[in-house]
Formats: structure tokens, sequence, C-alpha cells
């Protein structure tokens, strides 16, 4: 898992007016939940804390946060709110964790190659994109990475076939499948069905609100 390091400042400053006031200077409020404590309130630097943002964007990074007052938490992102137009922060939720306990975690598969099925007019499905494992943080891989390129038509890779670190226990169902090769005439029969079987939905919905104004 990444790591990656920010510097914070503990706040005081409550209230509309005072994170108005806290933007306008080119910091972003945030609060750090739980480790069985009461909500800390922070503040952090706008453009350094954006830029690391950017760097563990859709990945799963444990952030140690250096505190003015000597003090480091360990935390992960909960959640980021951000102005819809302007697009700039507006606040950040954390949540400080035990780097030792472990949790559950998506991490990203990574497919490489180009899957030979695709080349004689086969489609490629890709079904999973993560997987979900249990695992101290520190025990957590970056992404996992399958290679895809003895894939044929009628071909699929399954979740077992992944391989999982020792410390880390697959939470995601073995069985399921993670990508497959299918024929050009299946993708289109199976779109097709799909169609007629939302028409008939359709229909159906259509009658029911005919009889029901009846």
């Amino acid at each position: 898992m990444l790591k990656v390091e920010m510097t914070a400042s503990v706040r005081k400053e409550t209230g509309k007016g005072a994170m108005r006031q806290m933007r306008m200077k080119g910091m972003t409020p945030a609060v750090v939940y739980g480790a069985g404590a009461e909500a800390l309130l922070l503040k952090l630097e706008t453009r350094p804390f954006f830029n690391k943002l950017l760097s563990i964007y859709r990945k799963n990074a444990i952030i140690s946060l250096n505190l003015d007052d000597g003090s480091t938490k360990h935390v992960l992102v909960q959640d980021i709110q951000t102005d819809p137009i302007k697009d700039t922060l507006l606040h950040a939720d954390f949540i400080e964790i035990d780097v030792s306990k472990p949790r559950v975690f998506e991490v990203a598969i990574r497919y490489t190659g180009v899957a030979k099925g695709t080349d004689l007019g086969g489609i490629l499905n890709v079904i999973n994109d993560t997987l979900a494992i249990e695992a101290a943080p520190l025990d957590v891989p970056d992404e996992f990475v399958v290679n895809i390129a003895d894939l044929n038509i009628g071909d699929s890779i399954k979740v077992d076939t992944i391989d999982i670190p020792e410390n880390c226990t697959l939470v995601t169902d073995p069985e399921s499948v993670c990508v497959s090769v299918v024929s050009l005439q299946k993708g289109t029969a199976e779109g097709e069905e799909e169609a007629e079987e939302g028409e008939g939905e359709g229909e159906a919905v259509a009658a029911a609100e005919e009889s029901t104004e009846e």
C-alpha cells in the first residue's frame, strides 16, 4: 500500500464564516474521526494537499498526518468535498486506523497484454476490476497484475488463479470470473436477449398503467 506524509495543524475555528476565511487564506479544513477519541479538527495547506490527493487518486494509501503538536496520525481518506462549479477543495474527512489491525480493502486489478482471442474477433469482457482482501494496511499490495495475452475465445480467468500474498485473506468469491473473451455472436445474442427482456418489461408496465387508469 502506498504511504504518503502530509502536514496539518490543529484548529479551533468552526462555523461557515471561519471556514470561508480559512479557504481564502489557502487552507482546507479537515476532521479526523475514529480511534475511540473525539473528532480532531485540522487544517491543511490546500495546494500541497491537493497535489498529494492527485498522487493517490483511486489508490489505497495510508496517510501519515504530521501535526503541529508533534504527534502523528495514521489515517485513510474517508471523504473529500469539492465545489461542484469551481472544482476546489472544501473539506476533508479522515479516519484514523491502527496499522497493525486487519481491514478489508478493495485492490485494483491491472490487466496487461492483448488477449489473442480479440484478434480472432472475440470481445474482451472485464467483469471484476478490483479484488476485496482483508489484511493489515501495510501488507496490502498496491495492485494485482494479471496478464491476459493467452486468453482465447471462450477462455476466462477466475479469482482463485490470482496470486494473493500469504498475509492477505481473499474476501471476493474465488470462483467468480475476473475477465473472459467471448465470441462476437454470443455477445450480440446476449445483447438482443437483454433488449427483448427490456421490451417485455416495458409492455407489461404499460399494460399495468392502462389497467390502473381504467
